[in-house]
């Protein structure tokens, strides 16, 4: 009898599954073909107003949109742009940077957006996804540097939501996404697939890890002046920009934050195919294996005093040795 019940409960649950991952298929494709079509009025609209739609950020220093891109992501890139350059609290630049330095591999409607205010850049790309913040932050060290993912809905809010989010008086980094890192019996990272992903968690902590996807706002000053060491970037932390900005942001004694107000995150259709957290998390222990060499280097948790560190321990697919 008992067998027959685990029988009945297994078809039951594969059958639920699919039936869940078809509605989310459906679903996903309804979003997406909705929210193109309002981007498509809301740029319209912008164009023919006669006066500007936003209002401006309210801080005392700059405010830089920054984000990268490369080829796969380019077909939606323009869609991403639109709604950086139609937020509701305006940025003083969007820029977009790629290593196509000519600009002739970069689609038209993503060339047309430099007249209303996309601002391109040109990089190589030694350090990949970390083109993101690394050029802004290094071409405009006192500015607030907004980054974000190319592939990726933002609603009109998105930055106004950060920049309330960010207290003067403290040593906080305002994101729109956060994961709550869970410990393994050593008192060390557990395996990053069994983190709280999208936590709901508004407080600011030394567990709270930030996705960049969200939408992060890093104010002047907040990040290790490291941050833009390339070789050690290259040798610890090539392909996630993520874990390298968390531990350069709590060695200068700064934590993160996630803003009161939970969003949903679209990507586009299309943009996913490549995109790092195959390797980094599904199909592969990338973010395991860097999370690993950000310990060996500056020791866990991350802290301004060397002193403080954790003696250097070895990470496997285990987790950390006591």
């Amino acid at each position: 009898m008992t067998r027959l019940i685990q029988r009945i409960h297994h078809g039951l649950s594969w059958r639920c599954d699919l039936a869940l991952q078809r509605l989310h298929r459906l679903t996903s494709h309804w979003l997406d073909a909705h929210l193109r079509i309002l981007i498509a009025w809301r740029w319209y609209m912008h164009r023919r107003r006669a006066g500007p739609s936003w209002s401006p950020h309210g801080l005392t220093a700059p405010v830089i949109v920054s984000l990268t891109s490369y080829p796969p992501r380019y077909a939606t890139l323009a869609l991403t742009l639109k709604c950086l350059l139609l937020q509701s609290a305006h940025a003083n630049q969007v820029i977009l940077w790629t290593d196509d330095q000519s600009g002739a591999g970069l689609p038209p409607d993503v060339l047309e957006l430099r007249k209303w205010g996309l601002t391109i850049g040109w990089c190589d790309n030694t350090l990949r996804s970390h083109n993101k913040y690394i050029h802004s932050w290094r071409r405009h060290p006192a500015a607030f540097i907004a980054t974000a993912d190319d592939d990726t809905y933002y609603w009109p809010g998105w930055l106004a939501e950060l920049i309330a989010s960010y207290d003067p008086g403290g040593n906080v980094i305002p994101c729109h996404r956060v994961h709550r890192i869970s410990l393994g019996p050593a008192g060390y990272p557990a395996p990053y697939r069994d983190w709280q992903w999208e936590s709901p968690e508004t407080r600011p902590g030394v567990l709270v890890f930030p996705t960049g996807a969200g939408g992060i706002l890093y104010p002047p000053g907040c990040l290790h002046p490291d941050v833009d060491d390339e070789a050690r970037i290259l040798a610890l932390c090539p392909r996630a920009d993520d874990i390298w900005l968390y531990w350069m942001a709590l060695r200068q004694g700064c934590l993160f934050c996630r803003t009161k107000k939970t969003h949903h995150l679209h990507h586009w259709r299309g943009s996913q195919e490549q995109a790092l957290m195959w390797g980094n998390v599904f199909q592969g222990s990338g973010n395991d294996e860097q999370i690993s060499a950000m310990i060996d280097a500056f020791g866990w948790p991350p802290n301004p005093s060397p002193s403080a560190y954790r003696p250097r321990e070895r990470w496997s697919r285990d987790g950390w040795a006591s």
